[in-house]
């Protein structure tokens, strides 16, 4: 279920680092990072807004990243609730969520809920390569530091997390052919009481319009081949398969 809003702590109580995406790694998230509480309408930049049956769109901000890292989290297992599957519940939202927060707030969005809470993302970046090679030189050194890299030799006995430690030292990335006609990506997660009231739909709407102001003539997403839920979500979308690779499908569409 749920969790109640609580007020946003101010960024002086979190001792914020000089080093912006030092202070995300270093200062909000640590491998003990429990479950947050979810945040409330009166976080952030509300100078885009869009009003839906009492729910709420708006960019996300760095305040959010304790709540967008628990949804991260509770959409975690093929977008059912992975808390079980994971010992560290931050590392799933340090890999696939803070970079999009840090560098790309502008094209990237949250889902508020009826009763305030934070209840879905969709985060995207304009430049995939610029992306990739920002994250090379101002996030995952900073995540390698704090973890280590699980034994490639010991590959059959690693846990969920070993997994996703092995991402941080060796980040996936998109398959480079596709990036000429669909240069930006992205992905969305909602909770469940979230899903089936069209808001997915408004959030890739939003996440579209932003990377179009930008200039992108196309986006691209990586599902997992498993999720066929997704794969129909995007499809009626208008993002259809571009490419298949070992357990994941790509999908995108063209803006132009």
């Amino acid at each position: 279920s749920s969790v109640r809003a609580r007020p946003a702590p101010q960024l002086s109580q979190m001792k914020r680092s000089s080093n912006f995406s030092e202070f995300v790694t270093a200062s909000i998230v640590s491998p003990a990072t429990p479950s947050f509480a979810l945040y409330p309408i009166g976080v952030g930049n509300l100078s885009f807004s869009l009003h839906d049956n009492n729910m709420h769109i708006r960019n996300v901000t760095i305040e959010d990243i304790p709540a967008l890292y628990d949804i991260c989290l509770k959409t975690g297992d093929t977008g059912k609730d992975g808390t079980h599957l994971y010992r560290n519940l931050s590392l799933l939202g340090e890999v696939y969520v803070g970079p999009y927060v840090t560098f790309d707030a502008d094209s990237s969005y949250l889902l508020i809920d009826e009763d305030g809470l934070i209840s879905g993302y969709a985060l995207s970046t304009f430049d995939t390569l610029i992306f990739d090679a920002t994250c090379a030189k101002k996030w995952w050194p900073k995540l390698q530091a704090k973890y280590q890299a699980p034994d490639v030799q010991n590959q059959d006995k690693w846990s969920r997390d070993n997994h996703i430690e092995h991402e941080i030292f060796n980040p996936t990335t998109s398959p480079t052919e596709v990036l000429e006609d669909y240069p930006s990506h992205g992905h969305i997660n909602l909770l469940s009481h979230a899903q089936g009231k069209g808001m997915g739909k408004k959030l890739m709407m939003s996440v579209r319009e932003s990377l179009m102001d930008k200039g992108s003539p196309g986006m691209h997403l990586r599902v997992s081949g498993a999720n066929f839920r997704a794969l129909g979500f995007y499809d009626k979308l208008g993002y259809s398969e571009i490419m298949r690779r070992t357990g994941e499908v790509i999908v995108g569409a063209r803006y132009n």
